[in-house]
């Protein structure tokens, strides 16, 4: 089914099947076969491939570490309206990857994602507010 929602173009699939690479579900293992995927899935201003191409950048997963780059990238997803992006903005002010570490804006930008009444990422948040990085 993934792959043929790939072989249509149609760019979630490439985050579907990034993923199946990523954690070797179905597939072998292959970081940099993930990472590819998921900058197919950003050519096509996917939002979920943003977060997940700026996931790769922040913890080295196919490509080397790029702190600013993952910024950008969950940027880009909040303007696509992705709460996730939110989310991963705020982990990156909670722990200070790429910007002055800030609580507070952690906190905001959590909220902003808790506000979008998505249930994934108010489950981040409670997680990550237990346990903070």
């Amino acid at each position: 089914m993934v792959h043929l929602a790939v072989d249509d173009e149609y760019s979630h699939g490439y985050v579907k099947l990034g993923w199946c690479y990523k954690r070797g579900t179905g597939v072998n293992k292959d970081v940099k076969e993930a990472f590819l995927l998921f900058q197919l899935a950003v050519d096509d201003e996917n939002s979920e491939g943003y977060v997940q191409l700026g996931l790769c950048y922040k913890h080295g997963i196919g490509v080397e570490i790029n702190g600013q780059e993952a910024i950008r990238l969950f940027q880009l997803a909040v303007e696509e309206e992705s709460s996730a992006g939110w989310v991963q903005l705020g982990f990156c002010y909670g722990d200070g990857t790429e910007v002055a570490k800030d609580e507070q804006e952690s906190v905001r930008m959590f909220q902003l994602a808790v506000d979008d009444h998505n249930s994934s990422s108010t489950t981040w948040v409670v997680q990550w507010l237990k346990d903070p990085r």
